[in-house]
């Protein structure tokens, strides 16, 4: 699968870093997205139109502006704009004027785009208003300018023929609340050029984002995955497996727990891909075909690729990487538990 070996996290370039001593957790090498944002030197754009001054909207263009960035924030009405400054100031201290004071409004698309180094469309999911939007984009975004959707699922392909600029427009799906949470998705198409994925890539690193690269598929990665968890939280719920909220406190308090620290493709090298496959194998038997184990992993259980334990899984594991990852594991998770508990948020 990956011939990347485990190695230190690499942290979030815009928060402070913990002690080197603290039990830094060892895992695989992520590369991709972070290797490509490194190498294009991790600047940041001269400034940024953001269309849509909603959620999302506002709390992508605080996220630029917090980095120093001037950004036109615009709306279907000068009204709508000023309300999403409004919501940006709300969030902030009364210290960070200086933020706010970044953030234009406007209630203008082609105004607000004219003159832009990266655009971000981010309006409701409705596919007719994007079209509409990026027909605008497209007629009055500079030549040289990174076109963006912050759409969560539509196809990137659709919008770019709206605008007439194929070779200009990607996806960069964020997550809300976009100046907490610190994944961007950035949706590649074929007709977009490397240097410009690795710009937009450097972008985000340098406002302390982490990136990830996803090809143009429906739903792309997030969601494909946290959609699918909801439906069968549907699924359980109307077969009274368990209340909604023991759902939702299992979640919380199980492999949610986790998340945080480790994706699914470690969490599994880590128990062991061949468990993972009789777990699956089980559960199809059981519940049906939406739990067959995919092909690449039967692969890898089956040529004794079964993770941590073997030396090689998706991920290399060579030496005492595992045996280190198991270790880091259980401090940084006990770390967070202690939080939890000290603030009284542990449900």
């Amino acid at each position: 699968m990956t011939n990347q070996e485990p190695a230190a996290r690499q942290g979030n370039p815009g928060t402070p870093q913990p002690d080197q001593t603290d039990g830094r957790v060892v895992r695989p090498n992520r590369g991709g997205a972070a290797d490509v944002a490194a190498a294009a030197g991790q600047t940041l754009p001269e400034s940024v139109a953001v269309v849509g001054a909603g959620t999302m909207g506002h709390g992508i263009a605080r996220v630029f502006a917090s980095g120093g960035v001037p950004v036109r924030l615009a709306d279907r009405t000068l009204e709508l704009a000023r309300a999403g400054r409004d919501a940006i100031a709300d969030g902030l201290s009364d210290t960070a004027a200086a933020v706010v004071d970044l953030v234009t409004p406007v209630g203008d698309t082609a105004d607000a785009v004219a003159g832009a180094a990266l655009v971000i469309e981010a309006v409701p999911e409705d596919l007719a208003l994007k079209r509409a939007v990026w027909q605008a984009i497209g007629a009055h975004a500079p030549r040289g300018a990174t076109l963006a959707s912050n759409t969560s699922s539509y196809d990137i392909g659709l919008l770019a023929e709206a605008a007439g600029a194929p070779a200009r427009v990607l996806g960069m799906h964020w997550y809300n609340p976009p100046y907490l949470v610190p994944c961007v998705e950035v949706v590649r198409t074929d007709a977009v050029a490397p240097d410009r994925v690795a710009a937009l890539l450097g972008w985000l690193t340098a406002l302390g984002k982490r990136p990830a690269v996803t090809a143009n598929t429906a739903g792309f990665v997030g969601n494909r995955l946290q959609f699918a968890m909801v439906a069968e939280a549907f699924r359980c719920l109307a077969e009274g497996v368990a209340t909604a909220p023991d759902i939702d406190a299992i979640v919380r308090g199980s492999f949610g727990f986790r998340l945080g620290d480790y994706g699914p493709f470690e969490i599994a090298d880590l128990a062991g891909l061949d468990v993972y496959r009789a777990i699956l194998d089980y559960l199809a038997e059981h519940l049906g075909e939406r739990f067959a184990a995919p092909s690449n992993l039967v692969e890898l259980a089956a040529a004794g690729r079964c993770g941590a334990k073997s030396g090689h899984g998706v991920y290399e594991w060579p030496g005492e990487t595992a045996r280190r990852a198991r270790a880091d594991r259980d401090r940084r998770l006990a770390a967070r538990l202690n939080s939890i508990d000290a603030g009284g948020q542990n449900r």
